[in-house]
C-alpha cells in the first residue's frame, strides 16, 4: 500500500510542478497551431522515439490517423516503428542513424516532427532534429531531466519534471494528448463535422449530416456541400476567405 501511495504521489507531484509551469502549459497551444497549419498545408506529423518513447509515438500517431474522442477525418501521421526500416538501416548505417535517414526518406518542409526522448541524451533522436532541420521540418522535442544534447535544439520544447523515466514518459503521453485535443479544436466544428484538412467536405459526411447524423447540419447544407465535394472544392460558408480548401 505505501508503495503505490508513493508512486502516485510522485506522479501528483510531477503533474502539479508541469501545470505551474506556465510557459509549458502556453506551449500546448502553441504547438497545437503549429500541427494545425501544418495539416492545412497538406502536411504531416512525424514521431519518433527510442522503447517506451516509440511506443508513445505510435500511440500518438494512430490516435491522429484513427481515432481521439470524436468522428473526424483522418490526419496524416507517422511513428518510426517499422522493423523493416530499423533493423535495414541499423545494419547498414548503425543504429544512430535509423531515425535521421527515415527523416530524410519522409520529411518535407512544413511537416512537424516530434521527438521524444526521456534524456535528451539519444543519439539517434539528435541525429534525427538535425536532419529534420536541414530540411525545413518543425521540430517539437519532448524531454525529461536536463535535456541533454537536444536542449535548446528544436523550435519547440519540453523538459517535463520527473525523475525517472516512466514519470517523464507519463507527463509526455498527457501532453500528447492534451495536443490532440486542441489540435482538433483549433480545427473548429466544421472540421470535427467531417471537414477534410484540405477544407473538403466530403459525400459520406454530407449523407451522414442529410439524416441527421451529428444534428450539425441541414439537409440543404448537405445538398449544398455533397455538390462541392466531387469537385474538391470547400465551402465558402465554412471558410470563405481562410485558404484552408483545395
Amino acid at each position: 500500500m505505501d508503495a503505490a501511495r508513493n508512486a502516485l504521489n510522485n506522479a501528483h507531484h510531477a503533474l502539479s510542478a508541469l501545470l505551474a509551469d506556465h510557459a509549458a502549459v502556453t506551449r500546448i497551444d502553441t504547438v497545437a497551431r503549429a500541427i494545425a497549419a501544418g495539416f492545412r498545408a497538406g502536411g504531416k506529423v512525424l514521431a519518433c522515439g527510442n522503447g517506451g518513447s516509440a511506443c508513445d509515438a505510435m500511440h500518438f500517431c494512430e490516435e491522429l490517423t484513427g481515432r481521439f474522442r470524436d468522428d473526424r477525418d483522418p490526419l496524416p501521421a507517422i511513428a518510426c516503428v517499422d522493423a523493416g526500416h530499423i533493423t535495414c538501416t541499423a545494419n547498414d548505417y548503425g543504429f544512430d542513424e535509423v531515425f535521421a535517414r527515415w527523416v530524410r526518406a519522409l520529411g518535407k518542409p512544413g511537416d512537424v516532427l516530434i521527438l521524444l526522448s526521456t534524456s535528451g541524451n539519444s543519439a539517434n533522436v539528435w541525429r534525427a532534429a538535425e536532419a529534420a532541420g536541414k530540411l525545413g521540418l518543425v521540430r517539437v522535442a519532448m524531454l525529461g531531466k536536463t535535456g541533454g544534447p537536444l536542449r535548446g535544439v528544436c523550435e519547440h520544447e519540453w523538459i517535463v519534471p520527473g525523475e525517472t523515466a516512466d514519470r517523464i514518459q507519463e507527463l509526455h503521453m498527457l501532453i500528447l494528448h492534451t495536443l490532440i485535443e486542441c489540435v482538433e479544436m483549433e480545427a473548429g466544428p466544421g472540421w470535427g463535422g467531417g471537414w477534410g484538412w484540405g477544407g473538403v467536405f466530403t459525400a459520406e459526411v454530407a449523407e451522414n449530416a442529410e439524416e441527421g447524423g451529428e444534428g450539425r447540419f441541414t439537409a440543404e447544407d448537405a445538398e449544398f456541400r455533397r455538390g462541392k465535394a466531387g469537385g474538391g472544392v470547400g465551402c465558402p460558408r465554412l471558410c470563405e476567405g481562410m485558404g484552408w480548401c483545395r
